[in-house]
């Protein structure tokens, strides 16, 4: 190249490849942003007419409203300081909106579903399987996160668990999810079930991060921007 030693050259190719990498990361987030927020606004205002108690008794409505608030902050974020010099979030955070949204996919689609609206399968499908996607394309962080933070995860689900027992014993709300009526028999028995899963679920995110980490391509290392 003319004015450029052959080394520089070489750093100025992968430059500009990182940085088409990092846009192609942004434009993917955005969307998860885009089908994330469109569900989050359709559950408020058409769903659940603005009734927040109501509407966050749903895990859906939480792990999409996660979704969000994560990859939007992400987003504006990069657009502000420039995405190649945007770092994640701690992977600890994105690990866990991984493993949620994973999991409301999964346990939706087992023991739910089918998905019969778009809504739903915006909810249950498409932004899982974005959030999924993104977790084994993007990033260079997974790795960091300690062989004990899964397992905290799923502090969080019980907090929830805690509050769907709330809202379906308070008077006035029936129980969201036919399968888990607290005043059921096999109440106790679910919420081990549920426990299990998600734990496990947690796990696999995490140990999914480690090998991903050890084998992404060089060039497309996010150390750069993420």
């Amino acid at each position: 190249m003319d004015g450029l030693t052959e080394k520089e050259g070489a750093v100025a190719k992968k430059d500009v490849g990182v940085n088409l990498w990092a846009l192609v990361m942004w434009c993917y987030r955005a969307v998860i942003v885009g089908f994330s927020g469109w569900y989050t606004w359709k559950a408020l205002s058409d769903l659940n007419d603005w009734n927040v108690v109501v509407n966050f008794a749903y895990l859906t409505q939480v792990t999409n409203a996660a979704v969000l608030v994560y990859y939007l902050a992400w987003v504006v974020k990069a657009l502000l300081n420039g995405a190649r010099r945007t770092a994640d979030y701690s992977a600890e955070i994105r690990g866990f909106v991984v493993m949620l949204s994973s999991m409301v996919g999964l346990l939706f689609n087992t023991l739910l579903g089918p998905v019969d609206s778009w809504h739903s399968t915006v909810a249950h499908v498409i932004v899982p399987a974005l959030v999924v996607i993104d977790w084994l394309l993007f990033g260079g962080n997974q790795h960091r996160i300690r062989r004990w933070v899964p397992a905290a995860w799923l502090v969080p689900v019980l907090v929830y668990l805690g509050y769907y027992v709330w809202y379906s014993t308070s008077g006035g709300y029936a129980h969201p999810y036919p399968f888990l009526d607290p005043a059921a028999s096999d109440f106790v028995e679910w919420i081990a079930i549920l426990s299990v899963s998600f734990l496990t679920g947690a796990y696999l995110v995490y140990f999914v991060g480690k090998l991903i980490s050890r084998v992404r391509v060089p060039r497309r290392s996010t150390r750069h921007y993420s």
